[in-house]
């Protein structure tokens, strides 16, 4: 498997505890920071902003095939970042389904997640997804050719969350590697699944942390997570009202609530 020196493009802002920040499959490390930078205006906290293989600036190794590949690379990224330290984990969707992988993998470091609207079962087929609706908040209507895709995606359309879109999802998509992509999430051996999903949910009793989910998410949905909650781990679920996949988008009021409280409740 290629080293991850030579492919993973990431950025560190400041010092402290560390986060690891992971993106959404077909976009970029961009979405992450400008939803959550924000947040640590006089905080000590050391941010690592992480692009996913084949997003953002980060390339597509020839030899990687699957997610499981995918986690290797991260898995060991961090085990030399931090290899004792304990860290939070932050995610969204396919992002916060290798946040879930990770939390396995190094338990014992791992002090909490956040995560919004993370993947849990990786096949299409064999989600549980919700019922996207469409609110308009207002009559603002873009002529940008990515404009349909906004509307199509999010439940809250506006002038407002137009702009949290354009500045959050629209850069990483230029840059997405979308072909090997592809090659990865539809192949008959289902590489797209990591090999340790079933422990995802059977085993998440250390789980720690906070999930932000859409009840009218139409991508990963909000039922199948609510399997991670078990009689003994320390996760919290929030299902927001009016709220798609996009939940920082849909509903930043609510993500930030919660992200400032996660922020709060460190060991």
């Amino acid at each position: 498997m290629a080293k991850f020196e030579n492919f993973l493009h990431y950025e560190i802002i400041g010092s402290g505890p560390t986060i690891y920040f992971l993106h959404g499959l077909g976009i970029d490390l961009t979405s992450m920071k400008v939803i959550y930078e924000p947040f640590f205006k006089g905080r000590t906290f050391r941010r690592v902003y992480l692009d996913l293989p084949g997003m953002g600036q980060s390339e597509m190794p020839a030899d990687l095939e699957s997610s499981d590949d995918v986690l290797a690379l991260l898995l060991a990224f961090i085990k030399q970042d931090s290899p004792q330290e304990k860290f939070q984990l932050c995610g969204h969707s396919y992002g916060g389904y290798l946040c879930l992988a990770i939390a396995q993998a190094m338990s014992q470091q791992v002090d909490q997640l956040f995560l919004t609207a993370p993947v849990v079962v990786a096949n299409n087929r064999n989600r549980q997804i919700a019922q996207i609706k469409t609110n308009l908040l207002d009559n603002y209507v873009d002529p940008h050719p990515a404009w349909e895709n906004f509307a199509a995606m999010n439940v809250n359309i506006s002038q407002q969350h137009w702009l949290i879109y354009q500045q959050a999802i629209l850069p990483g998509v230029s840059r997405f590697k979308s072909a090997a992509w592809h090659q990865i999430q539809f192949s008959p051996e289902n590489k797209y699944t990591l090999s340790i999903e079933a422990d995802i949910q059977k085993k998440s009793d250390d789980y720690r942390g906070t999930i932000l989910l859409g009840k009218n998410d139409d991508v990963v949905g909000f039922q199948q997570q609510l399997n991670l909650i078990t009689p003994t781990n320390q996760l919290e679920v929030a299902i927001l009202n009016d709220t798609g996949h996009n939940v920082f988008i849909d509903s930043p009021e609510m993500t930030a609530f919660y992200f400032e409280r996660f922020l709060t409740l460190r060991k």
